[in-house]
């Protein structure tokens, strides 16, 4: 596996990077990847981002204060049971914002993970071909949820508004990139 710093990229961009990485891993010729990324600020209507095949109209919030990880793995390498994979993506957030003292959990009616009635970390997953795309997004600072009021029909919260204080995005990655490994 192997672990790409896409640094600040539109999301445009982001999206064409991953279609390039899902297509090698399903065909062999590339490992399977985990890209972390930051995207300039911009609305992106969800519909767009699969074809308008089911994703509802909701529009996703990007901005540079928050980690976006894309994954692409294969998941015949693994059980071929998405409840189970976001499960894993949500454990992994949730390890990982343990180590930074922050409690988070797992909501019973949507996916992402929450801190108490608000949500910290989306996480949308789409598959091809049993390999994954698409992935996790962070809210590391305050900008990030007071920007996206009108995107989001949850309350959002960041990592910086639970410990009143910033992590930086790197010391979250490192974390991070450790629990991905086990997924």
């Amino acid at each position: 596996m192997q672990f790409l710093d896409w640094g600040i990229l539109p999301y445009e961009e982001a999206f064409q990077e991953q279609m390039g990485y899902l297509y090698a891993v399903a065909d062999g010729d590339e490992d399977e990847s985990i890209a972390f990324c930051a995207h300039p600020e911009s609305v992106i209507q969800k519909q767009n981002l699969f074809g308008g095949k089911g994703c509802g109209d909701q529009p996703i919030y990007y901005n540079p204060s928050q980690v976006v990880t894309y994954l692409m793995l294969n998941l015949n390498k693994r059980e071929r049971n998405l409840n189970k994979f976001v499960k894993s993506i949500e454990k992994a957030v949730i390890d990982s914002l343990a180590e930074f003292g922050i409690q988070s959990a797992p909501s019973e009616w949507s996916t992402g993970v929450w801190v108490e009635n608000k949500k910290i970390a989306a996480i949308d997953i789409a598959v091809k071909n049993w390999v994954s795309y698409y992935g996790v997004i962070v809210n590391m600072e305050k900008q990030a949820t007071e920007s996206c009021g009108a995107c989001s029909h949850v309350p959002m919260i960041s990592v910086e508004e639970v410990l009143g204080k910033k992590i930086s995005q790197k010391d979250f990655i490192s974390t991070f990139s450790k629990y991905l490994l086990q997924i």
